[in-house]
C-alpha cells in the first residue's frame, strides 16, 4: 500500500522517548530538531512551495488571458481553489475525458500532499530517531479523541513524499495540455507513487 497506516497511540506514551522544543534548556541535547529531521521537513515544503507554484502559474495560462490580467483576477488564491478552478477551466481547453480523467487523479494525489503540507508546516513537532509525531492538542477545537490529535511518520515517508511532489509538479503540464508531446513524466509520477511509501493521510 503506497500510503502508510500507522497506530499513532503506540505513539504517544511518555517511553516513546519522543523529544520537541519544550525539552530541556536552549542550550541543551533535546532542544534543537535534529539535522536529519530538519533536512525530511525542510526538504518537503521547499519541494511542495514548488509545486504550489506550478498550480497556480498553469491556472493563469488555463484562463485564457494575458498574462498580467491572469495574475489581477487570480492573485494568490487558496491550493484547494486552485485545483478547483483550474478542474473547471481545463474542459473548456480542449482536454478529453481521458486526460481530464488524469487530471482528476493527479489532483486527487496532490490534494494528499498539500493536506500533509499544511499538518507539517502548522503544527509542532516532535521527534525520536527515525520519526516524527505531530500533536494538534493546543490548536485542536475538538480533543476527545486522541487517535485525531496524533499524526506520525517516518523520515523515510517524508523524504518520498517530497519526490512524490517533486515528480507531480514535473508532469503538471503533461497532464493539463489538450496536445502533451508525450507522458513520460506522468509515467515516471505514477510508479513512484505505486512503488514508495509515503506518510499518512493527514485528512482526518
Amino acid at each position: 500500500m503506497p500510503i502508510a497506516v500507522y497506530d499513532v497511540l503506540d505513539h504517544q506514551d511518555p517511553e516513546e522517548n519522543y523529544c520537541s522544543v519544550w525539552d530541556g534548556r536552549p542550550d541543551g541535547p533535546n532542544f534543537w530538531i535534529p539535522e536529519q529531521h530538519r533536512a525530511a521537513v525542510g526538504g518537503f515544503l521547499f519541494v511542495c512551495a514548488d509545486l504550489e507554484a506550478a498550480i497556480i502559474s498553469r491556472l493563469r495560462i488555463a484562463t485564457g488571458m494575458p498574462d498580467l490580467t491572469a495574475r489581477s483576477v487570480i492573485g494568490a488564491p487558496k491550493i484547494g481553489d486552485a485545483l478547483a478552478s483550474l478542474a473547471r477551466l481545463l474542459p473548456l481547453n480542449g482536454l478529453t475525458p481521458d486526460q481530464l480523467a488524469r487530471f482528476s487523479l493527479w489532483k486527487q494525489r496532490t490534494a494528499y500532499i498539500f493536506s500533509v503540507r499544511n499538518l507539517v508546516a502548522h503544527q509542532s513537532p516532535a521527534w525520536r530517531a527515525g520519526w516524527l509525531r505531530y500533536h494538534s492538542h493546543d490548536t485542536a477545537r475538538d480533543i476527545s479523541d486522541p487517535v485525531k490529535l496524533l499524526y506520525v511518520c517516518t523520515l523515510e515517508d517524508m523524504d518520498c513524499l517530497a519526490r512524490f511532489a517533486h515528480a507531480q509538479a514535473r508532469c503538471l503540464y503533461e497532464v493539463t495540455l489538450a496536445a502533451p508531446r508525450g507522458l513520460a513524466q506522468w509515467e515516471a509520477a505514477c510508479a513512484f507513487f505505486d512503488n514508495n511509501q509515503l506518510p499518512p493521510d493527514a485528512r482526518r
